[in-house]
């Protein structure tokens, strides 16, 4: 016979809140992609670190180091706007350059991540249903 610890810990909800999550998700991806087309590195790191927060209590210890290894690996995030004509500096260009493939990089983590958790694009239909 189980103690009450154990009975405890086997408890599974009644209420399943995949597809609320689901839509958050899709809500977290909508928002990074308009905020990486509009340039704001910032916020699009910031939505990702959220997704990250989605996808965080399934993941393994491996994918958690690195995860946080791309993280780190992120260049200063600085977004100020220019005033009038005032052009960017080259070390400019290039800290904004480096900071979209860790982005990119770190985007791309998430959606392999998201796919091998079950809860991305990759689907598997188990009945053939085409005639």
């Amino acid at each position: 016979m189980a103690d009450a610890n154990t009975e405890e810990l086997d408890q599974k909800s009644r209420f399943n809140s995949g597809g609320l999550i689901n839509i958050r998700m899709h809500n977290l991806w909508e928002k990074a992609h308009s905020s990486a087309v509009a340039g704001r590195y910032n916020k699009w790191n910031f939505y990702l670190d959220r997704i990250w927060l989605e996808l965080s209590g399934d993941a393994k210890k491996e994918q958690e180091e690195e995860f946080f290894a791309l993280t780190l690996k992120l260049p200063p995030m600085e977004e100020k706007e220019k005033k009038g004509f005032e052009k960017a500096k080259i070390s400019e260009i290039l800290n904004k350059s480096k900071q979209y493939l860790a982005l990119i990089r770190k985007e791309t983590f998430l959606r392999k991540l998201q796919n091998k958790q079950g809860k991305g694009t990759a689907y598997a239909d188990d009945e053939d249903d085409w005639e």
